[in-house]
């Protein structure tokens, strides 16, 4: 089994996609768990991999001596913020240079 303690973005995606193209089964965590829920439901779900968000590194290393059947602990770089604000901005770029122009003015009467 395969625990993925990730963020919701592309990498937990990618994570179930794998789980199931390689015959895995995949296990859900919330990432707001603390260390006695993770270790709990990582001992009690069998999983023998954890892929985590770099930013869970804190908290899976007060773990991991817990846990000495999982055999693979994989970080994965944070979700980049900035890429979906650019993205977003460019969006509304898009929208408002595709919005249709009004030769003459339009006045009140």
């Amino acid at each position: 089994k395969v625990a993925a303690y990730l963020y919701n973005g592309p990498e937990y995606l990618e994570t179930y996609f794998a789980a199931f193209k390689g015959g895995f089964e995949p296990v859900n965590t919330n990432y707001r768990y603390g260390a006695e829920e993770l270790v709990y439901l990582f001992d009690n779900a069998d999983a023998e991999a954890i892929i985590f968000h770099a930013g869970f590194t804190d908290i899976v290393e007060k773990i991991r001596t817990r846990l000495p059947q999982v055999k693979a602990w994989v970080a994965v770089a944070e979700p980049r913020v900035a890429l979906v604000v650019r993205a977003a901005a460019r969006a509304a770029r898009v929208s408002v240079a595709c919005q249709p122009r009004l030769s003459a003015p339009v006045r009140a009467r």
